[in-house]
């Protein structure tokens, strides 16, 4: 019940309780007088009525200051103790009392004030010591987190569901940013952010058909007990080239549970892979020539010995120069090729011949709907590949042929060609043209939705791959395609990722509860307000009339995962209203015309918010306002937030109903909370995360655990009447 209704009913109860009593007595009194005493006692009173009614008045305004009183020395102040013990007790041991009401009420209060100051003292000597046992492990953590931090790789630790878990800022660095409007997202909308955090899903960072590719290849690994149990592939992020390493994280009774992306920034090194091989292709097709003219000089010296003088120093001639010509280009191409190395960085694995045709063959039935028949060949060696892109690249050319010739049945053989594994690809009928390959080879693989930034002459030159069209023997024998790939019989060994084994207890460095919350889902009510993921958020605007025209001019926002506060991953946006800013609003949050000027308008920035704050809680001080301005922007930017809401104000009216003032600086100091930057989006939005967090024990301690409780709660409060 509202605390006002409570003051009401009380008021009621108290002052015609007693007059109903009084009123009581006299009715009993009338019945037991006789007739004549009736008559003589309203004689009286009609005499001295003016007497009576004086009576009755003075007594009425008695039992008003007398309620007044006992309402202001013992109800309210009774109250209010009640709720600033339980804030002492529970979320902040430095708030003090100030003692009102009766003596007895003010002594107590002291009483409370001096066990609080004793408490707080004892809590900060257990807090020294800890911090003191802790010192070891902390400073173990810090420089655990210095070398995460300082890593040249990208980190990414998630869940066997791909929420991400822990994160280094390389990783950040290569995956978060403005998504690439490359040659596989023609169709994504401009604007588009994609970010990296706690909480977050891998798959919207790297591709998901990459991820699950890696997933199923280290199941199959863990399976089959092999050594190496790592994955590997390659992605473009951001005009990068990373190559990308997936091992498996098993717990203590070797379950898999979860996996590390490690990512390596091979875009340099990829230049200098393609400028090597270019070198090596102009050298050879000198070197040949030079070569070839010189062989003919010496020949026709050696058929003709009787040729003139003449003509025998000109063939002399012509050898030295092309023996010049030779050296040059040799020097040329030595001195070019100084600085580059020839040590590959695409992620190339062995494997063997037969299996990865077992792998292209379930890939082909349940991509394309291709059956391809293996002829039960014996493997005649192992091959080098990055197993997701030649996957690909193979799915592409049958795809590519199935449309060709109209047939999506396939005969597969293998077949050893000197240094090369030949597999061929068989049919009946007529063969393809080298005009069609050579289409194929300048065309991006992609099948589907599935897709890699690379063409097919790309792909097929980083493994050392060639292909061919043949005909057949006679008009009986089928036509095939042969994919030539370097064969190895015995393969180099590799360097292999050892797996990652957590200990039974949780380890001391990072918090991965997380490995088993389950995600966002149709019903967040029922889910516990510790367990949901929160944006926490505030905006700036030209003013506080947002139906008349007023226009968001910054929004900041941090986000809590695990209850935790996580200020690192934060949103912090300027943004242009097109409309001149009011002095006077100027002077509460420092924004002018000049530091908005080129900055995005809402159309740019609100669907960037929208993807930071996606699939979390929303949580704002007074969120009713902040609420009315995203909506009033939905028709700018088609961009609607169907995200739960939570308010700071109205959760700080259910648990301290009896506090009248709910406004975010003194919410702030009830709780213990810092106010740093204030009536800045970004600061005041940190404040109210601090806030949120420390209201979460007082709701549960009124039994308010899930959303659905903390959303009831909520609408209970006279403040949800608000409206803008």
């Amino acid at each position: 019940m509202k605390r006002n209704y409570k003051f009401h009913w009380l008021s009621v109860v108290s002052f015609f309780l007693p007059l109903f009593f009084l009123f009581g007595i006299v009715f009993l009194f009338w019945l037991y007088l006789t007739p004549a005493e009736r008559l003589l006692l309203t004689g009286i009173s009609q005499i001295r009525y003016i007497f009576l009614v004086s009576y009755a008045g003075l007594l009425m305004i008695g039992l008003g200051f007398s309620l007044v009183w006992i309402v202001h020395h013992y109800i309210i102040p009774t109250t209010r103790l009640a709720e600033e013990a339980e804030l002492i007790r529970s979320g902040n041991l430095s708030h003090r009392i100030q003692p009102a009401g009766s003596p007895a009420l003010r002594k107590l209060s002291e009483i409370i004030n001096a066990w609080a100051s004793t408490l707080e003292s004892e809590q900060i000597d257990i807090e020294t010591k800890i911090t003191e046992a802790r010192s070891e492990s902390e400073t173990q953590k810090n420089i655990l987190a210095a070398f995460m931090a300082e890593l040249p790789e990208g980190v990414l630790i998630c869940n066997l569901k791909g929420k991400i878990l822990l994160y280094n800022k390389q990783a950040k660095l290569f995956l978060a940013g403005k998504k690439d409007d490359d040659r596989l997202n023609r169709d994504q909308k401009p604007g588009s952010y994609q970010y990296v955090g706690l909480g977050r899903w891998v798959n919207d960072v790297v591709d998901p058909h990459l991820v699950q590719h890696a997933l199923n290849e280290i199941k199959d690994k863990l399976e089959k007990k092999e050594s190496d149990v790592a994955a590997y592939f390659v992605i473009s992020q951001h005009e990068r080239m990373l190559r990308v390493e997936a091992a498996p994280i098993l717990d203590h009774l070797r379950a898999f549970t979860g996996f590390v992306l490690i990512f390596y920034d091979i875009t340099d090194q990829l230049q200098k892979d393609g400028r090597t091989q270019f070198l090596w292709q102009s050298l050879t097709r000198n070197v040949r020539s030079a070569l070839t003219s010189i062989r003919s000089a010496i020949e026709s010296l050696m058929d003709y010995p009787d040729m003139t003088a003449e003509r025998r120093e000109r063939l002399k001639q012509l050898i030295h120069t092309e023996t010049l010509n030779l050296g040059k280009v040799l020097d040329d191409t030595t001195d070019e090729y100084g600085g580059f190395c020839t040590d590959s960085r695409w992620p190339l694995v062995f494997i063997k011949d037969d299996e990865l045709l077992g792998i292209i063959k379930k890939r082909a039935a349940e991509k394309t709907g291709i059956e391809l028949m293996v002829d039960g060949s014996l493997s005649v060696g192992w091959v080098r590949v990055d197993t997701y892109s030649i996957t690909l690249a193979w799915l592409f050319i049958l795809d590519r042929l199935k449309k060709t010739i109209g047939r999506n049945r396939f005969s597969i053989r293998l077949k050893r060609a000197g240094r090369f594994v030949g597999f061929d690809i068989l049919w009946d009928g007529g063969p393809i043209k080298i005009e069609n390959l050579n289409k194929w080879e300048g065309q991006v693989v992609k099948i589907g939705k599935e897709g890699l930034p690379f063409t097919l002459k790309e792909i097929m030159g980083y493994h050392h791959m060639d292909i061919g069209s043949y005909p057949g023997r006679s008009s009986t024998d089928p036509s095939h395609i042969r994919i030539f790939m370097p064969a190895f019989m015995v393969p180099e060994p590799n360097r292999k990722r050892g797996v990652a084994i957590l200990p039974e207890s949780r380890p001391e460095f990072f918090d991965f509860d997380i490995f088993h919350q389950s995600g966002q889902h149709p019903g967040m009510d029922s889910r516990r307000l510790t367990d949901l993921n929160y944006t926490v958020f505030d905006t700036e605007t030209t003013g506080l009339d947002i139906s008349g025209g007023d226009r968001i001019v910054s929004i900041g926002a941090v986000r809590i995962v695990n209850a935790k506060l996580l200020k690192e991953e934060k949103f912090d946006r300027l943004i242009d209203p097109a409309r001149p800013i009011p002095e006077a609003s100027t002077e509460f949050h420092g924004i002018t015309d000049e530091m908005v000027a080129g900055q995005p308008l809402i159309e740019e920035a609100l669907p960037q918010f929208h993807r930071f704050a996606d699939e979390t809680v929303l949580v704002a001080h007074n969120a009713a306002f902040d609420m009315r301005l995203l909506q009033i922007n939905e028709r700018y930017t088609g961009i609607k937030f169907i995200n739960p809401v939570l308010d700071t104000l109205l959760l700080s009216a259910v648990v301290h109903p009896s506090l009248g003032n709910h406004n975010l600086e003194t919410i702030a100091k009830r709780l213990g909370v810092e106010v740093l930057d204030r009536h800045t989006a970004l600061g005041d939005a940190i404040t109210t995360a601090s806030i949120f967090l420390k209201l979460l024990p007082l709701l549960a301690q009124r039994g308010i655990y899930t959303m659905r409780d903390a959303r009831r709660a909520s609408q209970q409060t006279y403040l949800a009447r608000l409206k803008y």
